[in-house]
């Protein structure tokens, strides 16, 4: 935190009136993709702030911004041999685009004493250019990565038995958005088909530090016995501390040889097997169909809105949850006229926080990804309850 005083003491302002001074603590110029760096906003007066400043965050696909905590940091400042209050305003930008990132347009309200009135000013601030390069090749930055690779699968393998393959992957200082991907590859002579489940991921925020987690089931259904061989796996990042590259290795494992293959399974009669393939790709067609119907530009859309929701609640983020609730709220025709509770703009006490959670995860709860069906009606009900807050 000194350190960031310090740098700011050589700052201009970049709003600069008798009764109020903004600028940005913008620390570095250069960031790399899916880092997350902390920004400030210094708010200095003369008198006292009679109104905690409100701000209305940047909506970019480069940079993913996100204010952290409801709270300023208080301090005192000399200014030209007087003493002025001062706030300092974290907030979080999460890199999601290579390139220049030009800046974005942050608007803020905020009201400051001038003598027995309260002044309110609206400062809109355009914040610094930020070049977002690449780490390197296939790697990306966290404060701490762990990987688990889990194996379910008989003592005995025959044609038509499963193999469940789970990865989890769990991270510090990293959003779940920008974890890697694992799916598990083979060598073999066996045949094989892979169903990957839907990944389930998460963001929660615990004592001012951000962990995040991947959990995705793979299921390979076995459909010619042979030999069959897990792939080792390296993941690849760096970490944050030490911009050090760290290297995760998963074993190469054996899930069919001649130890767990029952042999006598392998004589099924043809038509068996090519009645079970049949029955797999009919059903792997409807199913394609469906998703056909389903995933639409729209889907995407509610889903992308539904998870920047989520990752904003985990931070304590307010001020995104209600800018994304009022977006969602308006890819329905039927839902503009429902008006949302100031309440998501307040400044969310405990108890407010609490509720708003409550609401949020009943309305989200055993939902599948890309399904939004019973969102119109869930919605319904839930402005609905907030006009009545």
């Amino acid at each position: 935190m000194l350190c960031v005083l310090a740098s700011a003491l050589c700052q201009a302002w970049d709003y600069d009136t008798p009764s109020l001074k903004v600028r940005w603590v913008w620390p570095q110029q250069e960031a790399m993709l899916s880092e997350q760096r902390e920004v400030y906003i210094e708010l200095a007066t003369p008198n006292w702030f009679t109104e905690a400043a409100r701000f209305d965050l940047p909506l970019d696909d480069k940079v993913l911004w996100l204010q952290p905590q409801s709270f300023a940091i208080n301090t005192n400042i000399n200014i030209d041999n007087t003493r002025w209050q001062l706030q300092r305003w974290p907030l979080m930008l999460l890199m999601r685009k290579l390139g220049i990132y030009e800046g974005a347009q942050l608007t803020l309200d905020v009201g400051v004493a001038n003598g027995d009135q309260s002044i309110k000013h609206k400062v809109v601030l355009t914040s610094p250019k930020l070049q977002i390069v690449a780490p390197i090749e296939d790697t990306f930055l966290a404060d701490r990565l762990s990987i688990e690779r889990r194996l379910e699968m008989p003592a005995e393998l025959s044609v038509g038995d499963t193999v469940g393959i789970t990865y989890d992957l769990q991270a510090e200082g990293l959003l779940a958005m920008f974890l890697p991907t694992l799916q598990p590859e083979f060598s073999g002579t066996a045949s094989y088909t892979i169903y990957a489940g839907l990944p389930s991921i998460n963001n929660v925020q615990h004592r001012g530090q951000l962990q995040s987690s991947r959990t995705q089931r793979f299921d390979i259904v076995i459909t010619k016995l042979g030999d069959l061989r897990l792939l080792a796996q390296n993941v690849a990042w760096l970490s944050r501390q030490d911009r050090q590259q760290q290297v995760i290795s998963l074993e190469a494992k054996d899930i069919i040889n001649s130890v767990n293959t029952q042999s006598e399974i392998s004589e099924l009669p043809s038509s068996l097997v090519w009645g079970f393939n049949l029955v797999v790709l009919l059903a792997m067609a409807g199913i394609g169909a469906i998703a056909t119907n389903l995933i639409t530009p729209q889907h995407q859309y509610r889903y992308t809105l539904r998870q920047e929701i989520l990752a904003a609640l985990a931070l304590g983020d307010w001020a995104t949850v209600s800018t994304r609730l009022y977006r969602l709220r308006d890819s329905y025709r039927n839902l503009r006229d429902f008006r949302m509770s100031d309440v998501l703009n307040s400044s969310c006490e405990e108890d407010d926080a609490k509720r708003i959670d409550c609401i949020l995860a009943a309305a989200f709860a055993a939902k599948p990804l890309l399904r939004d069906d019973q969102d119109e009606r869930r919605f319904k009900q839930l402005f609905l309850r907030w006009q009545k807050l």
